[in-house]
């Protein structure tokens, strides 16, 4: 996905790409590379929770062969394991579908497609941060997504450093905290 601190982690920098690329690349790109940064995410996630350097954790979260090599996977253990909340987990079930809708439909998708459209709507983390400022923009189905994986990607973030009492780069940012790369 991109270049990774000593932790596993990606580097502030490569945060910062994925948003540039989700604010500004095609609606295929974005979800492509949106759900990825979740996989990565709650994939993170797990390996705090789960025992440090074991070739066993390696195996199961490996994304060619593992049991848990993949977002559905991951999600549903997360969630199993409560590190995340159901509404948390069904998001992330509902982004996976849409990220198969554009991985493997014969035509190109965008965020104007019915099916799309319907997926979107089904979000739940978009609708906990509007403002009145905001509801309008996110019934639209793109802004509605990405505010989705950002959402989710603070809140996975934020379970991990509880879990592994550290900073990751989204809880040093609202604790004040600037990282190096």
């Amino acid at each position: 996905m991109g270049k990774k601190n000593k932790s596993g982690r990606l580097e502030m920098a490569e945060v910062n790409k994925v948003f540039d690329i989700l604010n500004n690349e095609s609606d295929f790109i974005g979800v492509l590379i949106g759900t990825s940064f979740l996989d990565v995410s709650l994939e993170n996630l797990l390996r705090s929770k789960f025992r440090k350097k074991s070739s066993i954790v390696d195996e199961l979260l490996n994304p060619n062969k593992g049991i848990l090599g993949n977002i559905g996977g991951r999600a549903a253990i997360s969630y199993s394991l409560e590190l995340i909340s159901k509404s948390d987990y069904q998001d992330l079930i509902t982004i996976l579908n849409i990220r198969n809708m554009f991985a493997h439909k014969p035509r190109m998708l965008d965020f104007s497609d019915d099916d799309v459209i319907v997926y979107c709507k089904k979000l739940k983390a978009p609708d906990q941060v509007t403002t009145p400022e905001t509801v309008e923009l996110y019934k639209l189905p793109r802004p509605r997504f990405f505010i989705a994986i950002a959402m989710l990607w603070a809140r996975i973030g934020l379970k991990e450093a509880e879990l592994s009492q550290t900073l990751t780069p989204l809880a040093a940012a609202l604790a004040g905290y600037e990282l190096s790369d």
